[in-house]
């Protein structure tokens, strides 16, 4: 029986048995991913070396025979961020200047690790200051007992009765006192207008995001560009979307490329997501059913509905 195991690769023990304490979560996929593609193919391998992107980093990439390699699922600004980090502390070495097919990579072999020791040290000492803060501004409670206050009764005062006054009577319910700011209040989220909801943003984020938000920006510009809103966007490298779409269709081309595609994750970059869309739309369309009808019946319906309430809106 083979040692080798299949579909596997190389990764130094130290990454584990040392780095990983040192490093966040964002720098360890980064670290990881790298290692994958300099000591998992052979051509990279036997240099020890090999070009990655930005791109790479962030959305993966297709080979010329279609199979794709999911990328660390980062924003681009976090993955600068962290390979920034990662270079600065010798895990990982550039070789030259960037090229079309993205920086030279090394895995470094001697890391900083005083370095990343001292800058754990100094993330513990100033996790320990922002609670040393909190707790004096609570008052005190690291050198107080329970309550805050050392020899006097709970409640604050010594000889008063509960309520802070020994002998006066309370003459102005609180209630009444509390009165113009709960009207301040209401006024406020009375003149306050919920923002609109984009059904074809929430699609995007349903459907390709699993619901999460974190890449709201990268969201934008795919709902955007469904929509045919954004040409010529300098956050757009792809040309206008001559075939928009709503959120129905958002979730029909996700079916359509899980159905075509098993296995593999959605294309999340925009040119990628652009190129499978039109492929999707030059797909012939099937013959509509009794239940794709009355989708279309519902959709000119809510149509109807959201213009109404746009011109009532304007009223």
């Amino acid at each position: 029986m083979s040692s080798i195991i299949p579909n596997t690769f190389q990764s130094p023990n130290a990454h584990v048995d040392r780095a990983m304490q040192y490093l966040s979560g964002d720098e360890y996929k980064v670290l990881a991913f790298a290692v994958r593609h300099i000591y998992g193919w052979r051509d990279s391998l036997a240099e020890r070396r090999g070009h990655i992107s930005l791109s790479m980093f962030t959305d993966g990439y297709v080979t010329k025979s279609g199979v794709e390699f999911g990328g660390t699922g980062l924003g681009r600004q976090t993955v600068v961020r962290v390979v920034a980090a990662l270079v600065q502390y010798g895990l990982l070495v550039k070789h030259g200047e960037p090229t079309a097919q993205g920086q030279m990579y090394a895995i470094g072999e001697n890391p900083d690790w005083d370095g990343l020791e001292a800058r754990d040290d100094a993330k513990r000492d100033a996790s320990r200051k922002r609670i040393a803060r909190a707790r004096a501004a609570l008052g005190g409670l690291s050198d107080r007992p329970a309550g805050g206050l050392s020899d006097r009764p709970a409640g604050g005062l010594s000889d008063r009765p509960a309520g802070g006054l020994s002998d006066s009577t309370q003459t102005k319910p609180l209630e009444n006192q509390s009165k113009p700011i709960a009207r301040k209040r209401a006024g406020a989220d009375e003149n306050k207008k919920p923002r609109p909801r984009n059904p074809v943003w929430d699609a995007v984020c349903t459907h390709l995001f699993d619901g999460s938000q974190r890449e709201a920006a990268r969201i934008s510009i795919l709902a955007h560009w469904i929509e045919g809103k954004t040409s010529g966007s300098r956050n757009i490298n792809v040309g206008p979307n001559t075939q928009p779409g709503d959120a129905a269709d958002v979730q029909a081309f996700v079916a359509y490329w899980r159905n075509q595609h098993p296995g593999i994750h959605l294309p999340l970059d925009i040119g990628k997501f652009a190129r499978a869309w039109d492929q999707w739309r030059a797909q012939p369309a099937p013959a509509k059913t009794a239940l794709d009808k009355l989708a279309d019946s519902l959709r000119a319906w809510q149509a109807e509905q959201d213009a109404e309430a746009a011109q009532h809106e304007l009223r």
